[in-house]
């Protein structure tokens, strides 16, 4: 009738399961941490491309830099670092096509001056921007857009 037949059993049981909560406590220990780390990579990204500080953004971008068309079939595009920063404050003009009223990248950081945003496996997007955690430092890595 009952689930333990004897205390070892109990003792290995709430060990598991201590375990186990211990896994979910870390698991959301680095989430936390991550959202953190990306809080100060927006602060920092966002007001170099509000100064147009294409240097900057280049040292936090990853390359070669994925360029996507709004659907899949659209297909994809790599730059360099000249290429992006040639195509940089053209990244900044897109429309986010986030509401009824065109508002363009710049609008939408100018605005967002703090962002919380869902990362999930070290990945996360802002508007038409993504954004990876390689190594435990946050790169711009990709953006869509309406014409590759």
């Amino acid at each position: 009738m009952y689930f333990f037949s004897n205390t070892k059993q109990v003792i290995s049981f709430t060990l598991l399961l201590m375990l186990g909560m211990a896994t979910v406590s870390c698991n959301a220990e680095t989430s936390e941490q991550s959202a953190q780390s990306f809080s100060e990579f927006w602060k920092e990204f966002r007001i170099s491309a509000l100064n147009n500080d294409i240097g900057r953004i280049s040292d936090m971008t990853r390359f070669p830099f994925s360029v996507k068309g709004e659907l899949d079939m659209d297909g994809s595009v790599t730059l360099d670092k000249v290429e992006f920063q040639n195509r940089f404050k053209s990244f900044m003009e897109q429309d986010v096509r986030d509401n009824l009223t065109p508002e363009s990248m710049r609008e939408y950081i100018k605005k967002n001056k703090q962002i919380s945003p869902r990362i999930d496996d070290g990945q996360t997007s802002v508007a038409l921007f993504s954004f990876e955690l390689i190594n435990g430092k946050w790169y711009f890595v990709r953006v869509y857009v309406e014409e590759i």
